[in-house]
């Protein structure tokens, strides 16, 4: 019969080793080159209302482009509409081994975690060979 593990580990980054960036910090594409916004009339009027009112605080040069559709072109050096997307993750991740009993161990590194990682596998290869 198998029993239940009694210790599991667990990986959260540290804080401050996630942390959100401008479009300029992303190398994001729209920011370097611009980008062009097309919109049907009238399914999205809404949309093209949104951006004539300058709701977007973005810079536009608008243009028809043919039966009902106008094309908004937004020049390089703005944040896109997209800035979710722009995060900088660090690989610094403090390392948990929490046991069943409440107690919680942190790892102050990788190399700590893997070391005592090490040292549960050496006895478990000795239990499983005798």
């Amino acid at each position: 019969m198998r029993s239940t593990p009694t210790t599991k580990f667990i990986a959260k980054h540290v804080p401050g080793s996630v942390r959100k960036l401008t479009c300029e910090e992303a190398n994001c594409v729209g920011y370097l080159k611009g980008w062009t916004t097309v919109l049907s009339i009238p399914a999205q009027q809404h949309f093209v209302d949104f951006i004539r009112s300058g709701q977007t605080e973005r810079i536009f040069v608008e243009k028809r482009e043919g039966d009902g559709l106008i094309a908004f072109d937004f020049p390089p050096g703005q944040q896109c509409f997209k800035p979710d997307d722009h995060w900088e993750r660090y690989p610094i991740f403090n390392v948990y081994r929490k046991q069943t009993e409440g107690r919680s161990l942190v790892y102050p590194d990788g190399d700590a975690f893997i070391e005592d990682s090490d040292k549960h596998l050496r006895k478990l290869k000795e239990v499983i060979n005798g």
